[in-house]
């Protein structure tokens, strides 16, 4: 038996190229960094199509093409705009056609990507902050779908003895989806924790707030009803 090579390790960073969403990023990347390195916006735009370090170019390569078969590059641009469903490549197909279109220098063609990028990378990051701070709600809903499951089935709940947590722990399914989004958001915002914590703090304390029984105290009792002593 022949001894055959584990496959090659990827890293976090290769990862996240092959998601649905990031060729855009990684694209527009590697055409800022030929721009900046002196090549103009049609050959920085070939080696970045060229180069195999991002996936899911086919609407950039096309374009490239496209124009090698004769077709203005920015028509060839607009055309795969008009193809592509990515938000993020439609965005970055836009901003190469405009720097042909306009026929703005490398300088200002290299200002307008990396702005775009900085954009792309931002939005980018701020889903993935918001996933990993929402990654808990899908245990809940599989521990609530377990809890209710058992119930449908045996009559019981899975813990019949905290079927008052179990009731209780259903707000808590929206209540940290929310809270997580809000927190990464605003972080992400203000480069600051203090914001989210606030926010999360007020909502928490309005929420908590309107579903307790403010009027209850020991020894309470409820008012007589109008009539109920007649009544006897």
């Amino acid at each position: 038996m022949g001894w055959s090579a584990p496959p090659p390790h990827r890293s976090s960073r290769d990862r996240s190229q092959c998601e649905p969403g990031t060729s855009g990023p990684a694209l527009l990347q590697l055409t800022l960094a030929g721009l900046r390195s002196g090549a103009s916006l049609t050959e920085a735009l070939r080696l970045a199509t060229g180069s195999g370090r991002a996936t899911g170019l086919a609407p950039f390569a096309g374009a490239v093409r496209a124009f090698d078969l004769g077709a203005p590059l920015d028509v060839a641009l607009r055309d795969a705009r008009a193809e592509a469903r990515d938000r993020r490549v439609i965005l970055g197909l836009e901003a190469l056609s405009l720097c042909v279109a306009e026929q703005l220098p490398s300088s200002r063609g290299a200002t307008l990507i990396a702005s775009v990028v900085d954009r792309l990378v931002f939005e980018q990051r701020t889903a993935d902050d918001v996933r990993a701070r929402t990654s808990g709600l899908r245990i809940q809903v599989v521990l609530l779908a377990v809890e209710y499951g058992t119930l449908f089935n045996t009559g019981l709940l899975f813990t019949p003895t905290e079927p008052l947590n179990t009731i209780v722990a259903i707000q808590f399914v929206p209540l940290l989806a929310t809270f997580g989004a809000i927190a990464a958001v605003t972080y992400r915002r203000t480069s600051s924790y203090i914001p989210g914590a606030l926010i999360c703090a007020l909502l928490l304390s309005w929420y908590v707030t309107a579903g307790t029984a403010t009027h209850w105290y020991p020894g309470f009792k409820l008012p007589p009803q109008p009539g109920a002593a007649r009544s006897r």
